[in-house]
């Protein structure tokens, strides 16, 4: 069962991914035909949520566990790390399509917990790797 600090980080990728999948709208983008963004990226890490209906995932090599969490919207979060994939999560599934999506309750409800976990848990590593490889002992000081 998700804690409190869970259940509002599911909160607030639903609030992103319910405002990005208007804003797609808006801007005239058939939703449900599939889309992309790009939310967060540095030269070493970068974050990409993937926006595909069913029928393009059921074509993707992935594990039976995941297949069968597959709705008629999904969202998947890539995560890469010196522009190589290092993992990708299904974080949303929702049994309507993205053109369906009405409210922001909707979203949330689709939230694929344990992607969610999975994805949060990633992202939290990849960015502690990075962390770690940019700070590097001082070994002028003396001691």
């Amino acid at each position: 069962m998700p804690n409190e600090e869970e259940k509002s980080y599911a909160y607030s990728l639903a609030s992103d991914i319910f405002h990005m999948v208007e804003s797609a709208r808006e801007s005239g983008l058939d939703v449900d035909g599939g889309f992309q963004n790009d939310p967060f990226s540095t030269p070493d890490v970068a974050i990409k949520y993937l926006f595909y209906p069913k029928k393009d995932l059921m074509q993707l090599p992935m594990p039976a566990g995941v297949k069968k969490r597959i709705g008629a919207a999904n969202v998947l979060a890539q995560v890469s790390k010196h522009e190589k994939i290092a993992g990708i999560h299904l974080i949303y599934s929702s049994p309507k399509p993205f053109s369906k999506l009405k409210s922001l309750e909707e979203a949330e409800a689709a939230m694929d917990q344990k992607g969610v976990q999975e994805y949060a848990d990633h992202v939290a590593q990849v960015l502690r790797e990075d962390l770690v490889a940019k700070v590097k002992p001082d070994t002028d000081t003396p001691q």
